[in-house]
C-alpha cells in the first residue's frame, strides 16, 4: 500500500475480480468495465469496408435490428430481476407502454390488469423502510 491508502492490483487480478461480480450479478462486469472504444470505433471501421456499398443510415438500422433481441431480454430481465423496486418498475411500465402502443393485449381485461399491477407496484416501490 502507499501512504495514501490505495491498493494497486494487477490486470490480471481486476479482470479476475470484475468477471466474478459479473457471474455474481453486480453491475460493472466485464462488458461495462472493459468496454474500449477506440476497439470499437475499429470494428465499426472494419464493418463498413466488409459491407461495402452500405450507407451509414442502413448500417445504423441493420445495427439496432440486430441489437434489439438483445436489449428486449436486457429490459425484461431488469423488469423482473432488479434489486432496486422502482428501476423494476419503470423497466416493467416500458414493457407495457410498448405492448399497449403495439396493440398487444387489447381489451377491458388487459388495460384493468395492467392499472391494478401498475397500482400495485407504485404502492410497494414508495412504501417507507
Amino acid at each position: 500500500m502507499d501512504e495514501n491508502h490505495e491498493v494497486e492490483i494487477s490486470d490480471e487480478d481486476y479482470l479476475d475480480r470484475t468477471e466474478a461480480a459479473s457471474r455474481a450479478g453486480a453491475p460493472g462486469g466485464p462488458e461495462q468495465s472493459l468496454w474500449d472504444s477506440d476497439d470499437a470505433l475499429s470494428s465499426l471501421k472494419m464493418e463498413r469496408t466488409v459491407q461495402g456499398d452500405e450507407t451509414p443510415t442502413d448500417q445504423t438500422k441493420r445495427m439496432l435490428e440486430e441489437a434489439g433481441p438483445m436489449a428486449a431480454a436486457s429490459i425484461i430481465h431488469v423488469a423482473l430481476h432488479s434489486a432496486n423496486d422502482n428501476t423494476r418498475l419503470s423497466a416493467a411500465r416500458y414493457i407495457v407502454d410498448f405492448n399497449r402502443e403495439a396493440g398487444v393485449g387489447e381489451g377491458i381485461y388487459w388495460e384493468s390488469l395492467v392499472a391494478d399491477v401498475i397500482g400495485n407496484a407504485e404502492l410497494l416501490a414508495n412504501r417507507p423502510g
